[in-house]
């Protein structure tokens, strides 16, 4: 009986090659999905996969409506679960202020990576213990709301479906356990057994990215999902899918750490900044040498300061294992700082927060390219 939180699908086999990150990084600059005409509610249950590709086609701006309930080897309770809510009720003002987006796709890749809302299809055609995610990915003010519209995954048959409060791939998590505010285990919600509900079951993440991981090996069995973008007044977290723009992380005072990640190699500039305490050569010491006085502060960890700005890169999601390239600390509202350049795969701006000081940093993030490649702050592996 599986539970929920106990393990994600990654642990049970997943392990994409590095080769994969690139492409993930490359399709999340195109747009896989589809809209379609109007149909009535759909019975996915014995439909083939031909079948379901061709209605998705003919789908309109319609809700997906489930005419019946029932349960067979239904699995962890839902309702007692804290990513779940028990109906879409529990979004308050958000779900009726965003319009309702009723286009249907159908996922016929194992990796799919999709920044559109709608309705989501899968019907397995027994792809054995094939481990498959499809990863959303919204705006940075963003959250996403995951719907569950129609399960039929066989327990018994290792048939599994997790829903992610973030990304992950290789192991690694984005956001990393020490930038998240919930518990690594709660942020995995596993599942399988057969459900077509009329009130549906909700999860909301906690930033702009998500992600459902499935594995299916009975063919013909599938799920349904609708995916919807809503506004987050305090974003935190951020991944990032545009090749450039200014982005701002803020803690609200706060004892959270604040990530934005990158999906490419980038120019990372600050364009203002105010952590901590301002300080004064009195104020903060290091090897016996005070520190004279300046509106920005370099290795404020070492100093023994608790708030401050890292920027570095990895070839992974998780922002712990990043390797520091600058760091920062102080206050000014347009600091004379150089761009840092890092080709890793993955470039990080890390808010590090000790919820004393309200702290808050805006950053001018740009695609690098070959070109910058004599000048880069640092690369991966060289």
């Amino acid at each position: 009986m599986w539970s929920p939180g106990t393990s994600s699908l990654c642990t049970l086999g997943w392990k994409p090659s590095l080769a994969l990150m690139a492409i993930l990084g490359f399709l999340m600059m195109a747009e896989l999905t589809s809209s379609s005409p109007a149909h009535p509610a759909l019975n996915l249950e014995n439909m083939s996969s031909a079948e379901l590709e061709e209605l998705a086609n003919q789908l309109a701006a319609q809700e997906l409506e489930a005419s019946s309930h029932q349960s067979t080897q239904h699995q962890p309770d839902l309702a007692g679960s804290s990513l779940f809510s028990a109906s879409a009720g529990s979004l308050g003002t958000s779900s009726s202020s965003h319009a309702l987006n009723t286009a249907h796709t159908v996922i016929s890749e194992c990796v799919t990576i999709s920044m559109d809302e709608g309705v989501f299809h899968y019907k397995s055609r027994g792809t054995g213990d094939q481990v498959c995610g499809l990863y959303l990915v919204a705006d940075p003010d963003k959250t996403i709301v995951i719907s569950l519209h129609y399960l039929d995954v066989d327990c018994h048959r290792r048939g599994l479906i997790s829903i992610v409060d973030g990304w992950e791939l290789n192991g690694e998590v984005f956001p990393s356990v020490e930038d998240h505010e919930k518990s690594f285990a709660s942020r995995f919600h596993e599942m399988c057994g057969l459900e077509m509900t009329g009130s549906e079951q909700t999860f909301v993440s906690s930033q702009n990215a998500a992600l459902i991981q499935y594995r299916i090996p009975v063919s013909g069995q599938g799920f349904s999902i609708r995916v919807q973008h809503v506004h987050n007044p305090r974003p935190c977290n951020i991944l990032v899918q545009d090749t450039e723009g200014a982005y701002t992380l803020e803690n609200y005072g706060r004892h959270v750490n604040c990530t934005l990640t990158t999906l490419f190699d980038a120019k990372v500039r600050i364009l203002y900044m105010s952590t901590g305490q301002h300080v004064s050569p009195t104020q903060v010491k290091y090897s016996r040498k005070r520190i004279q006085k300046r509106e920005i502060i370099y290795k404020c960890g070492k100093m023994g300061l608790e708030d401050y700005v890292q920027i570095g890169g990895s070839s992974g999601l998780d922002s712990s294992k990043m390797q520091v390239v600058d760091e920062f600390c102080g206050h000014s509202p347009m600091p004379n700082l150089r761009r840092t350049t890092i080709f890793c795969g993955m470039t990080t701006v890390r808010l590090v927060s000790s919820g004393k000081y309200h702290n808050k940093v805006t950053v001018e993030v740009r695609k690098a390219d070959f070109d910058d490649i004599p000048s880069a702050n640092y690369v991966c592996g060289v």
